[in-house]
């Protein structure tokens, strides 16, 4: 058995499904490690090197003079140069977990009790830290087992994870969170934090019960420079989408407004940068509407490549809603707020956390989910009217610079996670 960190024995015990570390005192009796710090964090992160995360990484970088370590299963995690230490957590189901898939219980991921065993480790070597974990449905096994004498545990909570009624995005049907899930989210102990990135995120918490003394908000904040200076009467005009093809982002009548705006006379391009389960739907529909010569299709692209297409778009849109097959909402945007900090005017709809993004009339239209008339009217009338494409994407820029920069997201996550 290893030694803790300050050379004396440390004792597992086994208790209501937690591990709770003490240790021997000279005497030989068990004390529990109380000092904790505020100069070390561990960060759990699965999910770090996803593409789409970039907004992760840049949270992770303003936060880099205090994070000691980072747990996660990327095995080549982008962007985390400054890590100290980085600790790769086991990446394959356990015997048990392939035995529960057969049967055909939901998995986590690859999330699993003994992936917990490491960060226990981790926190007895860096001496109770404060430790911050992204994504409640796979912090959860972490949550679970999580004791007072381990430090304190924040948990951050992005949108599909508070997403209670949540269904696989496939076409299986299939719940896409794990039994009990919400019972067992209800049952985490007071002492366990969470962190939400919206109002709309922190109400479906306490929608479940979560006393509201325990949720924070924090909203992401994005790079920001000076407005670009783009040609006011650029022919076609180009309209941008990057996100997911997912149906919470509406990709599919995104298109279906195009085309209706396109037909009503509108000299345009749409751009899309993404990936994911409604690719094929949303290529079908493209050929079938006639829009091959119109529609570029660029799959996941780089964050560089994000930054380039920024620039060079007109308009930034989606057709955001709750999505008929997941059930999932957007509980922020942080392609909209990078839309916006590039001064693009945006239109979109109503849903979720971006009305408290986007101002209806100022920064861009908030249409009604499902309305593609409403979404193509928008799209012609922005695509048609240079001067308010360039009013309406200067007051974004403002917005953004105002309330949501990474300075403030930084300063505001230093403030809740009490970091000197």
């Amino acid at each position: 058995m290893e030694a803790s960190w300050d050379g004396r024995e440390p004792l597992q015990v086994r208790k209501s499904r937690r591990l709770l570390l003490l240790r021997k005192d000279d005497a030989g009796r068990h004390e529990r490690c109380k000092s904790s710090r505020n100069d070390a964090m561990l960060v759990i992160a699965s999910r770090i090197g996803m593409p789409s995360n970039a907004w992760m990484r840049r949270m992770l970088k303003s936060l880099s003079h205090w994070t000691t370590a980072l747990a996660t299963y990327d095995k080549s995690p982008l962007g985390i140069a400054e890590v100290k230490r980085i600790v790769h957590l086991r990446d394959r189901p356990t015997m048990g977990q392939r035995l529960r898939n057969r049967l055909g219980a939901i998995r986590y991921d690859v999330w699993n009790v003994p992936s917990f065993a490491q960060v226990h480790k981790e926190v007895n070597r860096m001496r109770r830290p404060l430790t911050m974990g992204h994504f409640l449905r796979d912090m959860l096994p972490f949550a679970e087992n999580w004791l007072p004498e381990m430090g304190p545990l924040y948990v951050f909570c992005h949108g599909f994870d508070v997403t209670w009624d949540y269904v696989r995005g496939d076409g299986s049907g299939k719940p896409g969170h794990p039994g009990g899930y919400v019972s067992r989210v209800q049952s985490l102990p007071d002492y366990i934090k969470f962190v939400a990135n919206s109002l709309e995120c922190r109400n479906r918490l306490l929608n479940i019960g979560v006393d509201e003394s325990r949720v924070r908000v924090k909203y992401p904040g994005v790079e920001i420079g000076a407005p670009p200076v783009r040609p006011a009467n650029r022919r076609p005009v180009t309209i941008l989408y990057v996100g997911r093809l997912v149906d919470c982002k509406g990709p599919d009548l995104t298109v279906e407004a195009f085309g209706r705006a396109i037909a009503m006379g509108l000299k345009a391009r749409l751009i899309i940068a993404g990936d994911g389960p409604m690719k094929e739907l949303v290529q079908r529909l493209v050929i079938k509407r006639g829009l091959s010569t119109r529609v570029g299709m660029l799959g996941a692209v780089s964050e560089l490549r994000v930054k380039e297409l920024l620039q060079q778009a007109d308009v930034f849109t989606a057709h955001s809603q709750k999505g008929p097959i997941t059930n999932q909402i957007e509980a922020f945007g942080v392609s909209f707020a990078e839309a916006m900090a590039a001064a693009l005017p945006v239109v979109t709809g109503r849903s979720g956390g971006l009305t408290e993004l986007i101002r209806d009339g100022q920064d861009g239209f908030l249409v009604t989910p499902g309305d593609v008339d409403e979404h193509a009217k928008r799209l012609f009338e922005l695509g048609s009217h240079p001067e308010l494409r360039v009013n309406m994407g200067m007051q974004g820029w403002n917005r953004i610079a105002e309330n949501f920069t990474i300075e403030r997201e930084t300063a505001a996550a230093r403030d809740i996670l009490k970091l000197n």
